[in-house]
């Protein structure tokens, strides 16, 4: 199966798969790709992919599409397809860039029933968090900084996730601490020296500091979302949007660069603290 024809079938993204399997696989270099039984395996682990959805019979070969999949109806009636998702990931792609729909902290989520669903979401700075971020890390960043998921079926272990959208923004980004979310470790620790956060022992800021950086998010940043249902799915969804859009302060599903290595070391800083 060539990368290709991997992305047909599964719904990934090339240059995400190419990344992953040049880091875990021996390839020569400018030699053609053509994964066997186990890097097949392996790639639907690192993407979050049920490897039941793979079998002898599963790879799709000449760009054919894969057959629907179908699932029991109640009652024992004949199987019917599955519902697709909402949104194709160049429809997710298209609704996190776009600038209009993000959303100040302060008045989120504005849509209240696309809120209570699972989906991508993504974080936009102003020109003040630009500079501001972006000092520690010696970087110019770019209007969006950072894009996550809320909702997500955990694999390989296939536990399910209640999370929504609003849980996951309101409650652990707008308003958690540095334990809550990624995000919001990553905003305290590029903030900790220029604001003179205080950090209590287990990784969390002391009550003033994190107040502090509450309205700093809430002054500084707007967040947009895009619903999609399929939770199932979702996480290698989250890896095909990341890897396409790189967003600079995201470190996995990234390229390393020397300003990823940085923000790593000034998150520790938190956890040692």
């Amino acid at each position: 199966m060539t990368p290709a024809e991997f992305q047909d079938h599964f719904g990934t993204n090339q240059k995400g798969l190419r990344q992953y399997l040049r880091d875990r696989w021996p390839h020569a270099r400018n030699e053609r790709w053509v994964l066997d039984e186990a890097m097949i395996v392996d790639a639907l682990q690192h993407f979050g992919i049920p490897a039941s959805s793979y079998g002898p019979a599963t790879p799709q070969v000449n760009n054919q599409p894969p057959a629907p999949r179908m699932v029991e109806s109640p009652g024992g009636e004949l199987p019917r397809p599955a519902s697709p998702p909402l949104m194709s990931t160049s429809q997710i792609i298209d609704t996190l860039t776009t600038v209009s729909s993000a959303q100040s902290p302060s008045v989120f989520p504005v849509d209240k029933l696309a809120a209570q669903r699972a989906g991508m979401y993504v974080w936009w700075a102003d020109d003040v968090a630009r500079q501001v971020l972006g000092v520690p890390l010696g970087v110019a960043l770019p209007p969006l900084i950072y894009i996550g998921q809320a909702g997500a079926t955990r694999w390989p272990s296939g536990t399910p996730s209640d999370a929504t959208l609003g849980s996951r923004i309101s409650k652990q980004h707008i308003r958690g601490n540095a334990r809550s979310s990624t995000f919001r470790l990553t905003i305290s620790a590029l903030l900790l020296d220029q604001l003179h956060l205080a950090v209590e022992a287990g990784g969390r800021l002391q009550p003033a500091s994190n107040r502090e950086v509450s309205l700093w998010i809430a002054e500084h940043l707007r967040v947009a979302i895009a619903p999609f249902d399929d939770r199932d799915r979702l996480a290698a969804v989250e890896a095909d949007v990341v890897s396409t859009l790189d967003p600079p302060l995201n470190l996995e599903h990234c390229y390393p660069t020397a300003a990823r290595r940085r923000l790593s070391a000034l998150r520790k800083r938190i956890a040692r603290l």
